[in-house]
């Protein structure tokens, strides 16, 4: 499966390859004689204008080297970015959590303030929910803007990965989107105390450092972000259903304000 990708964007296709975490599986990091590089697969092509245009914005992401059409979609050859994990920034540091919250919700800010590229989709059915509307606006969404997909050193945004999300539209959404994904996530819930603290001072500097648009959330973008939240899951909990009834829960709190 990873050769044709690594051939189509000029490398030899035995190339020393490891797959480098995502939920979708196709993301790799590249072994070259110059140092890592990554590799991904993506569809169509929304996800590199996505890129491209954070890039000219001043949003840290990975460089494109080469990309190319490939049978499943396109593959393309990323500058490997330095940095961690927020997980593991915070693991290491947790007394910075508010602080580094902050600047990562400012750096959010500063994506939203991008006009997003006629080649990046409006939201489609994946983002649709029944009764609910969605504002039109034409900046540049994540929306998938959380702890794995955003690298730090220190306190300083170092990239913000995995764009296939990525959305022309409103900023509410991406807001709620990483809202949700920050406060009210099953797995949080499996984490002990202390954890759970420190995700939620980082939720309150993250929320801090957007500004007043993330501080003040209305009823119908939680329960929108929640809903869209709840489908994403729903697939994976199938044999465990009731680790959602909190998610649904708190659906049902929102929809009735």
């Amino acid at each position: 499966m990873i050769a044709p990708p690594l051939e189509a964007v000029g490398l030899d296709p035995a190339t020393p390859t490891v797959t480098a975490g995502g939920a979708t599986g196709r993301l790799w990091r590249v072994e070259t004689a110059d140092g890592p590089l990554a590799l991904r697969l993506t569809y169509g092509r929304s996800e590199l204008a996505a890129m491209s245009a954070a890039g000219q914005a001043g949003i840290p992401v990975p460089e494109v080297l080469r990309s190319a059409a490939v049978p499943d979609g396109t593959a393309m050859l990323l500058s490997w970015v330095p940095g961690v994990t927020l997980i593991d920034a915070l693991l290491r540091d947790p007394s910075g959590a508010e602080r580094l919250g902050h600047v990562v919700g400012a750096t959010q800010r500063k994506l939203h303030e991008v006009t997003a590229p006629a080649d990046v989709a409006r939201p489609d059915r994946w983002m649709t929910v029944p009764g609910i509307a969605l504002p039109p606006g034409d900046a540049l969404l994540h929306l998938d803007y959380h702890w794995l997909n955003v690298l730090v050193d220190g306190t300083a945004v170092t990239g913000v990965l995995d764009w296939e999300n990525a959305r022309r539209g409103a900023p509410i959404l991406d807001i709620a989107r990483t809202y949700t994904l920050l406060s009210i996530e099953p797995t949080l819930n499996t984490l002990p105390a202390e954890r759970r603290t420190i995700a939620a001072m980082f939720a309150r500097g993250w929320a801090d450092g957007y500004g007043p648009e993330a501080i003040d959330i209305p009823p119908w973008a939680k329960v929108w972000a929640a809903s869209v939240m709840l489908a994403d899951l729903s697939p994976r909990y199938q044999d465990n259903p009731h680790a959602l009834d909190g998610l649904r829960a708190w659906i049902t709190q929102w929809t009735e304000v």
